[in-house]
């Protein structure tokens, strides 16, 4: 008899302790992940101060501040996207009939601009080697056009070109369009086709996808600043966050651009 009850206290003490352990464990857990998930959020909001810091700079510049109420801190790094090879809006896709610019002058006041002593070659990369132009094109087309617009001269007197390129044989046949280079390779994305413009004293040149929509980049020798690149980063304890934003510069004013679209 002694033993069996000796045996039932047994027992209920190891449930007992199987329990208080079980409910020790899940608040220990619960507890971290409350402190992971206010860390990740710590983080978050400092590499967001962080990039609202940098849209009021102008220049290239390594910002580092710390938030000694919450011990977070953030580092912003801030880039020009000056190269001879962009991806225009920074590889975002470009819709159809949505204007991108590729600046080849100096933001914000068109100085310097680009190619002044002579000619240079500004290609203009777009499309997939998957795209076809079969069918009813509102409906099945993704197969995109472009139509360059090119600003030069100076400010005061610009002269406006323009310029059309489609792939797709059956549409030439009607636009009348140029027809098209083989493709290649800008910042690492593969691109389909290719158009090259020749340039002297050149301030902007807008690309326009028609059609169909597409990512476009852009080749030329010692082009300008295309915007600024902002790179945050926060952390708080032992946790860090990563924001990239994209700042390009704004449109110009349709005063410079009275460009028409071609008709379709």
């Amino acid at each position: 008899m002694r033993g069996q009850v000796l045996l039932i206290s047994l027992l209920v003490m190891t449930v007992a302790l199987v329990v208080g352990l079980s409910f020790a464990v899940r608040t220990i857990q619960t507890n971290r992940m409350t402190s992971v998930e206010d860390s990740s959020q710590r983080a978050f909001s400092a590499a967001e101060a962080g990039i609202e810091r940098a849209l009021v700079e102008t220049d290239e510049i390594i910002i580092v501040d710390r938030f000694d109420n919450n011990n977070s801190v953030y580092l912003t790094i801030i880039t020009q996207i000056l190269s001879d090879e962009v991806l225009i809006d920074n590889g975002a896709f470009i819709l159809k009939d949505g204007p991108a610019d590729v600046w080849l002058s100096d933001y914000p006041d068109y100085t310097n601009p680009w190619s002044p002593l002579g000619f240079s070659n500004l290609t203009i990369y777009w499309g997939s080697v998957t795209d076809n132009c079969v069918g009813i094109p509102e409906v099945n087309n993704t197969m995109a056009a472009v139509e360059v617009i090119l600003v030069s001269g100076t400010k005061a007197v610009p002269k406006i070109e323009h310029f059309a390129y489609d792939p797709c044989n059956p549409r030439r046949l009607l636009n009348n369009f140029s027809n098209v280079l083989a493709g290649g390779i800008v910042k690492g994305k593969n691109f389909a086709y290719s158009a090259t413009i020749s340039v002297k004293s050149g301030l902007l040149a807008r690309v326009v996808p028609l059609y169909a929509g597409s990512y476009i980049g852009v080749r030329g020798t010692g082009l300008p600043s295309q915007g600024k690149l902002i790179t945050s980063i926060g952390k708080s304890g032992g946790t860090q966050r990563r924001i990239i934003s994209f700042r390009g510069y704004p449109k110009p004013p349709i005063e410079l651009y009275p460009f028409l679209l071609f008709s379709q």
